[in-house]
C-alpha cells in the first residue's frame, strides 16, 4: 500500500523520542501527526528541545484522539495512564502502539483486553528486543529443536547505576504507579522468557525473593541532591543528571505541573518509595520447562544474558560478549559461535522497524504474537512474582489468567 499514515504520540516522555524523530523526518510510511501529554509544561518544552516547532501539540487526549485526521497513535505516557489512553483510543477507533508495560496492574490489563474485544480494535505491544537479529536467531535456533527437549531457560538483566537511580527518584519509586520494579523495568524480560520457550506454554507457578538493600531511608543524607552535603555530593554514584547545575545556580527544575511525577534532583534514598533493588524468581511452565530469572542493579554497564538448557546441548547469549551466541553440544563439548552485526540506534537499533511492524500490523489487520494478551502475560508474571515476594509464597498462576479476568478480579 502507498498509504502515508499520520501517526501521534502521546507521552511526551524521554521513550517518545525513540518515535518523533523518527516519525518527523526518517519515515516513508508515516508522518508526525503530533504530540499530546496532559501537562502542557511538559509538552511545551518537549516540542522545543525536539525542533517539533509547528506541529499539532494538545494537551487533551479525547480531544486529540478523536481527530479524524489521525490514523493512529504511539502510546508513551505514564505506565498508569495506559488504560485510560488506550480505552479512548480504542473507542475512537484509533490503533495502538503501546510501550511497555500494558498497564500497572492486572486490572487494567484485563480491562483494555475486554475493550479491544469490544471494539475489534488493534493494539501492537512494543516488545522492541523480539526485533534484534541475536534474540530472533536465537529463538529459531530454541523453537527448531537444536537443543533437543528444553530443560530450563535462565534470564539476567543488570541495571548500571545511573539508570537504577532514575527509578527510585521518579514516579516509577511508588509500585501503585507502575507495578514494581519488575513490571516497569522487565516486562520486556518477562515477555522475552515466554516468547523464547512459546506462548503456547504458559507459567503455572512462580516463587520470588527480593528486597530494597542499598536505596535504604536510614541512608539519606537530605531530601534532595542540590541540598546535600558537599563531601557526601561528591562521593554520590546518584547524583540527578542536573544537580551539578542546580547546586551551582547555573539552572533551575523545569516547571511541571505534577512536581510528585518528576520530582528533579529527590534523592535516591526517599523513605517514601516501597520499590526493589535486586530480586530473583524461579518459574514453572506447563509441560515441566523451569526456569529462574534474577534483577540486579549497581553495574558499570547495562547487559541482558539468557542461557538455555537442553537434552543435546546450552545456548549461551550475552550482550555484551563476543561472540553474542554460543552452542555447546552435549554429546561433544564442541562449541560453535554465532557473531551478529549490531543494529545501530535506540534500543539496539531496532525502534524504527519496530514502527513499521506496527505499520504492516495496521495493514493487515495482524498483531501476530505481539498483541495484548502476550503483554497480559508479561505483566501477569511480574504481578504474580511480586505477590510472591510479598507473601513468602510460591504462586500459581491458573491459565485462564492469561485469556480474561477471574471471577475473583
Amino acid at each position: 500500500m502507498n498509504r502515508r499514515y499520520r501517526i501521534g504520540v502521546i507521552g511526551a516522555g524521554s521513550r517518545a523520542t525513540a518515535f518523533t524523530p523518527q516519525l518527523h523526518t526518517r519515515m516513508t510510511r508515516a508522518e508526525l501527526y503530533g504530540v499530546c501529554d496532559i501537562d502542557g509544561d511538559r509538552l511545551d518544552r518537549y516540542v522545543k528541545e525536539q525542533h517539533l516547532e509547528g506541529i499539532r501539540a494538545s494537551t487533551d487526549v479525547e480531544a486529540f484522539l478523536n481527530e479524524k485526521e489521525l490514523d493512529a497513535v504511539v502510546v508513551t505516557a505514564a505506565d498508569f495512564a495506559h488504560c485510560d489512553i488506550t480505552v479512548k483510543a480504542l473507542k475512537a477507533g484509533k490503533p495502538v502502539y503501546m510501550e511497555k508495560p500494558i498497564a500497572h496492574t492486572l486490572d487494567d490489563a484485563y480491562t483494555m483486553l475486554e475493550c479491544q474485544r469490544q471494539t475489534g480494535g488493534l493494539v501492537y505491544m512494543g516488545f522492541n528486543l523480539r526485533a534484534s537479529p541475536t534474540y530472533i536467531k536465537l529463538r529459531q535456533l530454541i523453537r527448531g529443536g537444536v537443543l533437543g527437549q528444553v530443560l530450563h531457560i535462565t534470564g539476567v538483566e543488570q541495571l548500571h547505576v545511573a539508570h537504577i537511580a532514575s527509578f527510585m527518584r521518579r514516579f516509577h519509586r511508588h509500585s501503585h504507579l507502575n507495578g514494581g520494579l519488575l513490571n516497569a523495568k522487565c516486562s520486556h524480560d518477562m515477555d522475552l522468557l515466554q516468547w523464547l520457550i512459546g506462548h503456547e506454554h504458559r507459567v503455572v507457578k512462580i516463587s520470588s525473593f527480593g528486597g530494597c538493600d542499598i536505596f535504604k531511608p536510614a541512608r539519606q543524607p537530605a531530601t534532595h541532591c542540590r541540598l546535600c552535603p558537599s563531601a557526601t555530593y561528591n562521593a554520590c554514584p546518584y547524583k540527578a543528571p542536573n544537580a551539578d547545575d542546580l547546586r551551582a545556580g547555573r539552572a533551575t527544575l523545569p516547571r511541571e505541573n505534577n512536581p510528585d511525577l518528576y520530582p528533579g534532583d529527590l534523592c535516591v534514598y526517599t523513605h517514601d518509595k516501597d520499590l526493589v533493588d535486586n530480586q530473583t524468581l524461579i518459574l514453572e511452565w506447563d509441560h515441566g520447562v523451569r526456569g529462574n530469572f534474577n534483577l540486579q542493579a549497581f553495574q558499570h554497564m547495562g547487559n541482558r544474558t539468557n542461557r538455555i538448557w537442553g537434552e543435546k546441548g546450552v545456548l549461551d547469549f550475552d550482550t555484551l560478549r563476543e561472540p553474542n551466541i554460543t552452542f555447546t553440544h552435549s554429546a561433544t563439548g564442541d562449541v560453535e559461535n554465532l557473531h551478529f552485526q549490531p543494529r545501530v540506534g535506540g534500543h539496539g537499533g531496532v525502534d524504527g522497524l519496530m514502527l513499521d511492524r506496527f505499520l504492516d500490523a495496521i495493514e493487515s489487520h495482524d498483531v501476530g504474537d505481539a498483541g495484548m494478551k502476550e503483554g497480559l502475560a508479561a505483566t501477569l508474571l511480574a504481578i504474580k512474582a511480586d505477590e510472591s515476594r510479598l507473601t513468602g509464597k510460591t504462586v500459581e498462576i491458573p491459565m485462564e489468567m492469561y485469556e480474561q479476568r477471574p471471577q475473583s478480579v
